[in-house]
């Protein structure tokens, strides 16, 4: 080969390798479009304002549509059973995940990780906390990838404790029904739990009580609500007990029409001195020491009211799955990848970011930097006893906490006492899980 014939190759070379360098520097998927479907919240704010971040590094652009939760739930339903593809990524809760996997319209994710465990170091798939992650697991497949792990946590205005004499937070729910007592005033309700029938809002409240009155916890799957025979639990001891708990402290301690209450008004009346305790997922911190927003910043405490076992907190993950009718699945995956990364979730830990599902966030100095000791305290708390399963991992979820929420409505109404409406709702239940084979 001649050195005239050697020329254009190593031009050639040079040229491609050139190219590759620009590549590198080109964003993989600029003017690429994808459209994401998220519910209101503190945490859902925080994560929209990183999205900029990653137009930015991808080239992808990215809108946004924001629902109330009770909104965003049934538009999910809507969208998939349409098949759809009005929204490659949606923001979801993990325990309906059973529901949606069962209807069709989410597609399972283990391809795109496997892809990215071998293409990128920093992904970190064995990174969250294992029990947040499960949640968006069935069927051996990963269905979605969390962003907020949540648990269960006592917020309490320090002040209102002081002026009545209280110098540590209840440890157990005695303590908290004897601090009601206390707290409450001609001006403040003492405690707020959400109390709403519609979406079944009211569930997720008495479910904290349930837990912590000590309701026997099965496995991953079935929760405290069913043995395993799938029989439903909702005639123990512990629950009506805790129905007739939960029913007494909002009637004589909590806010006047405090049955239309959900975290909205909750948040709200504690946010403003109007409440003195609130028992409710971890993911309110930005809102609790915000002055923007609240009255009591800095004056707010944080603990977890203890239980038997070690499931007696409700973890609620939320996360990012993606539309099985997508027609931009590689650049769904990537937001999917790039929101719940260590990098974005430590970025959000800067803005009091509460509930990360991510361990080396949780342990960061960016977490400790910007969030109050006591509330770093009680969120490890919190999340070691939280059980992704407070409820059932089954495909007719909605079903049984519609029920489940029509029998606590009952009560605090004044409509039936709680063993009759428990009785009535079990029964239901379980024939519902006889129709879907669970009952053999």
């Amino acid at each position: 080969m001649n050195r005239k014939s050697v020329l254009p190759i190593v031009l050639t070379i040079i040229a491609v390798a050139l190219g590759l360098c620009g590549a590198a520097a080109t964003p993989t998927f600029a003017g690429q479009k994808i459209n994401v479907l998220l519910s209101n919240g503190s945490v859902q704010d925080n994560w929209k304002r990183q999205v900029p971040n990653f137009e930015a590094k991808t080239g992808i652009q990215v809108t946004v549509d924001q629902l109330p939760e009770d909104q965003e739930m049934p538009k999910v339903r809507t969208v998939l059973a349409a098949k759809s593809d009005e929204y490659d990524v949606i923001f979801y809760r993990g325990n309906l995940m059973p529901e949606l996997t069962s209807a069709g319209g989410v597609e399972a994710l283990d391809p795109y990780i496997a892809k990215s465990k071998v293409q990128d170091k920093e992904f970190d798939y064995e990174g969250f906390v294992p029990a947040i992650l499960s949640a968006f697991n069935l069927d051996g497949k990963q269905w979605g990838l969390p962003l907020m792990g949540a648990g269960t946590i006592l917020y309490h205005n320090k002040d209102a404790f002081k002026a009545a004499g209280l110098d540590r937070p209840p440890r157990n729910l005695d303590e908290l029904e004897q601090y009601a007592a206390k707290l409450k005033t001609p001006t403040q309700a003492a405690i707020c739990l959400r109390a709403k029938r519609e979406m079944g809002i009211n569930v997720f409240a008495w479910i904290f009580i349930w837990k912590i009155q000590g309701a026997k916890w099965f496995d991953n799957v079935r929760g405290n609500w069913f043995d395993e025979k799938w029989e439903p639990q909702l005639t123990t001891k512990e629950a009506i007990a805790a129905t007739e708990r939960y029913v007494k402290m909002l009637q004589n301690y909590g806010p006047k029409g405090i049955a239309s209450y959900g975290w909205q008004e909750c948040l709200l009346d504690f946010q403003q001195g109007a409440v003195a305790m609130w028992l409710d997922s971890i993911v309110w911190l930005a809102a609790m020491e915000d002055p923007k927003q609240s009255k009591i910043v800095g004056k707010v405490g944080y603990s977890v009211v203890e239980g038997p076992g070690n499931r007696y907190g409700a973890a609620d993950p939320w996360g990012f799955i993606m539309n099985a009718y997508s027609k931009n699945k590689d650049a769904a995956w990537e937001l999917i990848r790039w929101a719940t990364s260590n990098e974005t979730t430590l970025a959000m830990a800067k803005n009091k970011f509460g509930s990360p599902c991510r361990t080396k966030v949780i342990e960061s100095d960016a977490m400790r930097a910007n969030a109050p000791a006591e509330f770093v305290s009680a969120m490890g708390k919190a999340m070691s006893v939280a059980d992704p399963a407070y409820k059932p991992l089954t495909k007719n979820l909605s079903e049984i906490n519609d029920l489940t929420s029509i029998a606590i409505s009952k009560v605090l109404t004044g409509q039936a006492t709680a063993a009759d409406a428990m009785k009535e709702a079990n029964d239901a239940i379980r024939a519902i899980m006889k129709r879907d084979g669970y009952i053999k």
